[in-house]
């Protein structure tokens, strides 16, 4: 039987994580050195890993710049949410401190 560190609680999911090369050490320091791994030969690896979907996403959202998540699509699609929302965010009080600094 093989072993599969398991860094966030819940339901562990199938994850195919594709990130920038500067992002090794932390993934392996996450996810384990049994994690799989394949380099694209682009300056990015995918990483193949098995964890709770919630902890992921809060993971993946703090490495946004240099890390997207693949799969399982219905975590990227709440990812892509999260970021769209946030932006909406920003737009609108980019606009609100405007109206204040003129006032």
């Amino acid at each position: 039987m093989r072993y599969w560190r398991k860094p966030f609680p819940g339901e562990a999911v199938r994850a195919v994580l594709r990130c920038e090369e500067d992002l090794l050490s932390d993934v392996l320091d996450r996810f384990g050195m049994e994690t799989q791994l394949r380099d694209n030969g682009d300056g990015t690896f995918d990483a193949t890993v098995f964890t709770g979907a919630a902890g992921l996403k809060f993971w993946a959202l703090q490495y946004v710049a240099v890390c997207q998540v693949l799969e399982p699509l219905g975590l990227r699609r709440e990812i892509g949410e999260i970021l769209r929302n946030g932006w909406e965010r920003y737009e609108t009080m980019s606009e609100t401190v405007a109206d204040v600094r003129t006032k």
